[in-house]
């Protein structure tokens, strides 16, 4: 038990490790492209709502609330069951998956967009920068988030299974 207790400790020292070398990839990025980029160029509302909350309304329709619920706390829970880790990788494996479609959709509208207006040469550079900052958050959502928890689930599987 005190075994499990520690390994547990483990896997979440490990998550906030790997979220704090996302940072510092982000950073580091930063500083390649020079001083003159900041990251409030990143921010852009539309694009946090259809990359975040879309998703997440369509996942809660497939999977309901307390399933979600259940999946992001699955590494806090000290006794899990093996329906629950598999109920939690679904989620996360379908979660990715509704990720990238819809930020791919919204892309391809923002981009189909833009080459409707290729007349007016001063927005091409901005429109194409909204459009490509829909793939900036589905990245790091996938590295911040979907990753670490599919690993972290895949290891508690294994370790029912011993």
């Amino acid at each position: 038990m005190a075994n499990a207790e520690g390994m547990e400790v483990f896997m979440t020292v490990r998550y906030f490790i790997s979220l704090a070398l996302t940072v510092i990839v982000l950073l580091f990025t930063n500083l390649v492209l020079g001083f003159g980029f900041s990251f409030v160029y990143l921010l852009d509302l539309p694009s946090i709502v259809i990359v975040i909350i879309f998703p997440m309304i369509f996942m809660w329709i497939l999977h309901g609330w307390k399933n979600i619920r259940s999946a992001f706390t699955i590494f806090c829970k000290k006794n899990t069951d093996k329906k629950e880790l598999l109920n939690a990788k679904m989620f996360f494996k379908n979660y990715g998956k509704t990720l990238f479609s819809i930020t791919f959709i919204a892309f391809m509208m923002s981009f189909m967009a833009m080459m409707i207006n290729l007349e007016v040469k001063e927005h091409l550079g901005p429109n194409m920068a909204l459009a490509s900052v829909l793939i900036v958050y589905t990245g790091i959502i996938n590295m911040v988030i979907i990753i670490p928890y599919n690993i972290i689930i895949n290891r508690k599987i294994m370790q029912i299974e011993e």
